[in-house]
């Protein structure tokens, strides 16, 4: 098995982007967003998971947003006794962080924290070790983007905020519906 992708020539990660802008505007967070919905709305109908949402795996240049590294995609998953985590620290959903089950709404809630740290500068769930975002995360609700940035709009606040619900099953169930509400949200 192996996978086959466009040379990206021209592009850069979204993480480099970040680490030289500190935060890009509501508008080309949620354009980035809704296309990288489109992208993972065709990973989840194939029955993936990708696991490693993250800003340096999102490429930028010429033409939509591109999703890479498929290293660690997987079939979604009931939770494995002794497994372990493997992806990106602080995008790891709480299930993903705890080796419990993985469902299409663990990437919804990793792209959520993708798309709050390239609106505010800073990730959601703050941590250096598994223990410290996990606590993050058992902490409670995050701060709305826009108790950081004040021109982010409340609908695109709400959008990001349910992608990072601690419970699935509270998350957005499609990518789709993620992509619904990030264009309502412009």
């Amino acid at each position: 098995h192996y996978i086959v992708m466009e040379l990206l020539d021209g592009h850069r990660t979204l993480r480099d982007i970040l680490s030289e802008r500190g935060s890009l505007p509501p508008v080309e967070v949620v354009r980035i967003g809704r296309e990288l919905l489109a992208g993972l709305a065709v990973v989840h109908d194939r029955g993936l998971v990708h696991c490693d949402v993250k800003a340096a795996n999102v490429m930028l240049g010429p033409g939509p947003a591109k999703l890479i590294d498929f290293g660690i995609a997987e079939p979604p998953h009931d939770a494995l006794e002794g497994a372990t985590s493997l992806g990106t620290l602080q995008a790891m959903s709480p299930e993903q962080l705890h080796g419990e089950a993985l469902t299409p709404a663990s990437d919804l809630f990793s792209l959520g924290t993708v798309l709050y740290e390239a609106l505010t500068g800073r990730p959601p769930y703050p941590g250096a070790t598994p223990e410290e975002v996990s606590a993050s995360h058992a902490a409670g609700e995050v701060a709305p983007p826009s108790s950081i940035v004040v021109s982010i709009p409340d609908r695109l606040d709400g959008a990001i905020l349910q992608a990072l619900r601690r419970d699935p099953g509270s998350r957005f169930h499609t990518a789709a519906a993620m992509s619904r509400a990030l264009e309502s949200a412009s």
